[in-house]
């Protein structure tokens, strides 16, 4: 047995006051009985389902943050020169208003389901029937000459 393992059978041994032989030989029939299996399988199926939703958690922030940042862009894009020439109390006015619209603006986009990463996906998907679409076959070559 290794050492690491030995230390924690006797620490165990010691907190359960039993004997060492004990602690293996329970340990062993917990092992190799029928219900370890399904203890297991139990146990790998609360950790996917831990992961699955950790994962799900993280689907939702990268949504959130790839709409924001999107809104970012454009807003930025639209406002950028004009509240350069303002002075600067005005230009934080605008600015703090900009940022309430822009959040708005992201809350009702994700009420609405529709994200821009599936707008992306979409966007990409016709492109590529577009792009099979126009390529060129038998027929076609054959009517352009």
């Amino acid at each position: 047995m290794e050492l690491a393992l030995l230390d924690q059978v006797e620490k165990l041994a010691e907190r359960e006051r039993r004997s060492k032989s004990l602690v293996v030989e329970t340990a062993v029939a917990s092992f190799f009985s029928p219900d370890s299996a399904d203890r297991r399988e139990a146990a790998i199926v609360r950790r996917i389902d831990l992961l699955t939703r950790q994962f799900e958690r993280i689907d939702r922030h990268l949504t959130i943050f790839a709409e924001y940042l999107n809104n970012v862009v454009r807003l930025w894009i639209v406002t950028a020169l004009p509240t350069l020439t303002m002075p600067d109390k005005a230009a934080r006015a605008k600015s703090y208003e900009l940022q309430a619209t822009l959040l708005h603006h992201v809350a009702r986009r994700l009420a609405r389901g529709r994200n821009v990463i599936q707008e992306i996906s979409e966007d990409i998907e016709a492109l590529r029937s577009d792009l099979s679409d126009d390529t060129l076959t038998p027929s076609n070559v054959e009517s352009e000459s």
